[in-house]
């Protein structure tokens, strides 16, 4: 499952230059076994498909920030996160190649074919490449959050949805299961994305989203944090959201 990789360079991080803003979203990170809240999210959501994320401890002061791009697949946006705590570093990028179709006259087409994860941890360590195959059922970071929307009707007529997410740690993909599960509060719809292998999904806790009903808007993601702790630790996390 793991593909082979090699050293390279350190990536820069995905450049943005429009600054029309669309909507803010704060988000509080709560870790479940002690109850201690750990940090906050702010996001800035812009209207041009941008998406940025600054991570802050308790203190206000930012440690970590991302950035993604759904401009062209929602599903699986490119996608730059840094965290100073630990000094890692990833990114996820679709890399695209011209195909040419004999009746368009010679014009070529952009298609996006493989996906290549960069990750380094420590400064003292070599960035690692690795391409893995990009299909319609890859789901890249918080792009899980559209493809629910996406499949959203079949997901409550109890359909269960199959995806391949890419774990950047782990610089490859596995398949995911959604599916619909009961919720406390009566006015939220919610999911649990579950790993399809039954073996290691005994061994791993299952991520259980839940959306308002009514708006399809993300209130609260329960799972492990993609963000590590100083310790270098994943914690196990509450993530309540405002709008």
């Amino acid at each position: 499952m793991f593909t082979s990789h090699m050293a390279v360079a350190h990536t820069p991080q995905i450049q943005h230059f429009d600054s029309t803003q669309s909507y803010r979203i704060t988000g509080v990170a709560t870790e479940v076994a002690s109850g201690k809240p750990l940090y906050t999210e702010e996001h800035i959501v812009y209207e041009d498909g941008w998406h940025s994320v600054v991570y802050r401890d308790g203190d206000g002061d930012s440690f970590s920030v991302k950035e993604l791009d759904y401009s062209i697949t929602p599903i699986a946006p490119d996608v730059y996160q840094k965290n100073d705590r630990i000094a890692e570093t990833f990114s996820i990028r679709k890399l695209r190649v011209n195909t040419r179709d004999s009746d368009s006259e010679g014009v070529s087409e952009a298609v996006d074919s493989q996906v290549i994860v960069a990750y380094q941890k420590g400064h003292d360590t070599e960035e690692r490449k690795v391409p893995l195959l990009f299909s319609d059922s890859t789901v890249i970071d918080a792009g899980f959050d559209y493809y629910i929307k996406q499949h959203w009707q079949s997901l409550i007529d109890n359909k269960t949805k199959i995806f391949h997410y890419v774990v950047p740690t782990r610089q490859a993909t596995v398949a995911l299961s959604v599916y619909t599960v009961p919720c406390e509060n009566l006015t939220h719809t919610c999911f649990r994305l579950r790993l399809k292998n039954r073996f290691l999904a005994l061994l791993l806790k299952p991520i259980d989203v839940a959306y308002e009903t009514n708006t399809q808007r993300l209130m609260r993601f329960k799972g492990v944090s993609n963000i590590a702790l100083a310790s270098g630790h994943y914690p196990y996390v509450i993530i309540d959201y405002q709008y």
